[in-house]
């Protein structure tokens, strides 16, 4: 028994911690005289670590984001794009990380490989995450997203991204921007905090920069994607810009296009048997955006439509 204590009490003192985990691989993923795959290895395992709120702040104190950038040089896409999920996820919802990481210029180098039609897909769709995270509740991240030419790049996928994997990702950032600037102003209650970050959000206008570009019709004009993500990502996004957009969501074609992607979307869950819920569901007497909106973006909203009368009632009837 006593030996088996003794075993014990010695792997406890040689159990590492978080910290000297992150220390020991991020000496691998930085280090030339290792495989590219043993350097993968160690990356994605920096990755799942920083997750945690702790170790990301602890990944700053060893100079982790620093080593991060220099890593977005190398010559392997693979590396690169690692690197750079590293510092998105480490960003994600961590005050202290994103403002280290603006502080080093991080935003402005990853539009600089988003905006490389030579970087990887793979790179350029990471370079979106990690800008995404950096700047989500960032006001002052945001700010020198929109002066570097943020917001032009974003809208120029509408018309130069073959996959649309970048345009769906761009219309969700510029849409999550616009809901926080509502949900901060939609606040009943004060204080010196909410007011400094109202001043911070109202550094730059995001309004004015999204109808010198005609976001609301880049919106509009998405809806005739023939790839469902993208029609379903500029839904919800439209849902957010009812204030500013609504006389273009307004416009007969537009409700047409939503209409068509009601019907899909319920053609496409499992809500019941499929052939009942086509039979009951209709949404030609629609003729306001906003209600369509809330059904095209709400699931429990539009499965809870879809059983109510007089729908239901009237299948009955013409079945009898």
């Amino acid at each position: 028994m006593e030996e088996i204590k003794a075993d014990l009490e010695d792997l406890q003192l040689k159990q590492e911690s978080d910290f000297d985990v992150m220390n020991r691989v991020l000496s691998i993923a930085t280090s030339y005289h290792e495989t590219t795959d043993a350097r993968l290895t160690a990356l994605e395992d920096i990755e799942y670590y920083v997750h945690q709120v702790d170790n990301a702040n602890d990944f700053v104190k060893i100079n982790g984001i620093e080593k991060m950038m220099k890593l977005l040089k190398n010559k392997q896409a693979s590396i690169r794009e690692q690197a750079i999920h590293v510092i998105g996820t480490a960003a994600q919802g961590n005050p202290s990380v994103q403002v280290k990481a603006v502080e080093l210029g991080v935003v402005e180098r990853l539009m600089e490989m988003l905006k490389d039609d030579n970087q990887a897909l793979l790179v350029r769709k990471k370079c979106l995450y990690s800008i995404s995270c950096l700047v989500r509740h960032f006001p002052h991240a945001q700010n020198i997203f929109a002066v570097n030419g943020g917001f032009p790049l974003l809208f120029s996928f509408f018309t130069n991204d073959p996959t649309n994997k970048l345009l769906i990702k761009s219309i969700q950032l510029v849409s999550d921007m616009k809901k926080e600037r509502l949900d901060i102003q939609s606040l009943t209650k004060s204080d010196d905090s909410i007011e400094e970050k109202k001043k911070q959000y109202n550094r730059f206008n995001l309004t004015a920069i999204l109808g010198a570009n005609n976001w609301c019709g880049k919106l509009v004009s998405s809806l005739k994607y023939k790839q469902t993500d993208v029609k379903e990502a500029s839904v919800e996004a439209m849902r957010n810009f009812l204030d500013v957009c609504r006389d273009e969501f307004n416009e007969n074609q537009t409700i047409r296009h939503i209409k068509d992607l009601l019907r899909l979307q319920v053609a496409m869950n499992e809500w019941g048997e499929e052939r009942q819920l086509e039979r009951q569901f209709s949404v030609d007497n629609f003729l306001d955006a906003d209600r369509l909106l809330q059904l095209a973006t709400d699931g429990d909203e539009l499965e809870e439509y879809i059983k109510q009368p007089p729908y239901v009632e009237e299948t009955f009837k013409k079945e009898l």
